[in-house]
């Protein structure tokens, strides 16, 4: 296992983000370098935002695009916030993808 992140220094043109992921896991990501998960257990059937405080010589900061899901990814997180744990198995969706999105409710 990783240490966990405490800080950061953040130097100027410095690029940081956090990935979401299916485990309820938030990875730190900083200048594409994955410093693995942060935050962990967060439930994937709720929104999660993300708040950015600046202070210090900060003077501004950039959003970026983020990172675009795969349709699986989307398709799990919809699916496990829409229909009750004990309907899944009678989707009709390959049996592969109802074990995937069983796993992760």
């Amino acid at each position: 296992d990783k240490e966990p992140v405490k800080y950061a220094v953040i130097d100027e043109g410095t690029t940081v983000g956090f990935k979401y992921n299916l485990k309820g896991q938030i990875h730190l990501i900083i200048n594409d370098t994955d410093l693995g998960p942060v935050i962990q257990n967060v439930s994937i059937h709720q929104d999660v935002y993300a708040v950015v405080d600046i202070y210090g010589s900060t003077t501004k900061i950039k959003v970026l695009s983020p990172e675009v899901q795969s349709l699986h990814e989307i398709c799990i997180v919809a699916l496990s916030r829409l229909v009750p744990k004990a309907k899944i198995s009678a989707l009709p969706l390959p049996r592969r993808f109802i074990k995937n999105l069983q796993s992760t409710m």
